[in-house]
């Protein structure tokens, strides 16, 4: 459930900085810069590159088996 929310503030964070950056580029007004837009951009970019590289791991890839455990019992 967690890991719903933690995606989810990600996505809503991406396009909460790509309409604020539709908003300046077209001349409204918009109380945020160019650099905060980049680096929020930057940040959640990696984000998402980290958790779904866990996530991936965490339940996609194959674990290697412990062979060893399985001989001494």
């Amino acid at each position: 459930m967690n890991l719903i929310v933690v995606y989810f503030q990600m996505v809503v964070g991406m396009v909460v900085n790509y309409f604020a950056y539709r908003l300046k580029t077209e001349g409204y007004p918009c109380q945020t810069t160019h650099i905060n837009m980049l680096l929020s951009a930057t940040m959640y970019t990696s984000y998402l590159i980290l958790f779904s590289h866990f996530f991936y791991k965490a339940y996609f890839a194959r674990q290697p088996r412990d062979i060893s455990a399985k001989k001494s019992q």
